[in-house]
This record gives structure tokens, sequence and C-alpha cells, in this order.
């Protein structure tokens, strides 16, 4: 009963409601941020962490034994190098990636995207800097060359085909006031 009333004097201040707040008892030495931080109670060698901080105990231990795991892992490396059998897998296994390879387009997914799904793939899936680029070009009909040259390629990334993405451009350019069908052709912007 008093260490229930030391662990709320203790911890008044930092919560709403001290005595419903759960606590752990944890060896001294396994808390010293929280101690440093004064963000525990300590009796006897024992410091009482609030179940909000309980974290930073966890993620401690974590650290150190993974660092105990690459510890013992570098020194047994040297012996395991030396097996026929495993050398190989040990030489390759920076190359390895067990992860879903996106490269490859699905089975629901043709590589393409048309003219028709731009507008609409815009709004739904490109980039927040991409989508801005494409509205610009969209209601003033002009970009900068900078511009032109990221969604360009970000267009052909996407999988727009050259025809179509000089289609775009086109269409687009020659509503501009500043560009017009005659400079589009002549001026260099159909590259």
């Amino acid at each position: 009963d008093t260490l229930r009333q030391d662990l709320q004097h203790s911890t008044a201040t930092r919560f709403e409601d001290p005595i419903a707040t759960q606590f752990y008892k944890v060896p001294f030495c396994q808390a010293f941020d929280l101690v440093r931080g004064r963000r525990v109670f300590l009796k006897g060698g024992i410091a009482y962490v609030p179940l909000l901080d309980f974290v930073h105990i966890l993620s401690n231990e974590y650290s150190s034994r993974l660092q105990r795991a690459l510890l013992m892992t570098a020194r047994s490396l040297p012996a395991l190098e030396d097996d026929s059998r495993i050398s190989p897998l040990l030489k390759g296994i920076s190359q390895l990636y067990t992860g879903e390879d996106y490269s490859k387009p699905g089975d629901d997914v043709s590589g393409t995207i048309s003219l028709g799904q731009l507008d609409d793939a815009s709004r739904k899936s490109y980039a927040p800097c991409m989508r801005h680029l494409h509205e610009v070009v969209r209601e003033r009909h002009h970009l900068k060359h900078q511009s032109r040259l990221q969604l360009g390629l970000f267009m052909k990334g996407i999988g727009v085909t050259l025809n179509d993405a000089l289609q775009f451009w086109r269409s687009e350019f020659v509503q501009s006031p500043r560009v017009g069908p005659e400079k589009f052709e002549k001026g260099g912007y159909a590259y």
C-alpha cells in the first residue's frame, strides 16, 4: 500500500490517473535512460516503469540482443566461409531479395497507359508532385523546360508510349497562346 502511494506521488504530474497506471518492475541497470530523465520510481534497486515508458526498456533489450547476435555471427563467419556447402550461399546473400518483384507487370496490369487514362490516373495514382505538374499543364497548357522533362520521364516510366506522349504534349501546347501549332513543330517542343 505504501508502494502504491509512493508511485502515485512520483507520477502524479505525468499521468491523469496514476492509480490506474500499470507499472513494471525492472532492474535499475536496465532503466538508465529513464532514471536519468527522472521518469521512473526507484526503490531497493528496482525501477518501477510506467506502461507508457516500457517501450524504452524493450527497445534497449532488443538492441542489446541484436548486437550480441551480430557479434556471434561475425565470430562464426570465418568458419562458415571454409565450408564448401555454405560459401556459395554466403557469397550470393547480398543479391538475394525475397520480396515481391514489382518490375514485371502482374496478370491484371498491361504495363501501358493510354491517353484517355492519364487524367484519371493522375487523380488516383500519381505522386503529388507529378499530379501538380499534370494539373498545371492541363490548366495553363504550358510547362517550363525542367518540368516538361520531369513529367515526360514520369509518363515514360508509367508506360505511356512515345506516340501517345507526343500527342499529349501537342494537344496541350497548341492551345497555349505562347506556343501554338507552328511553334510546337518548329520550336523544338516535340523532343
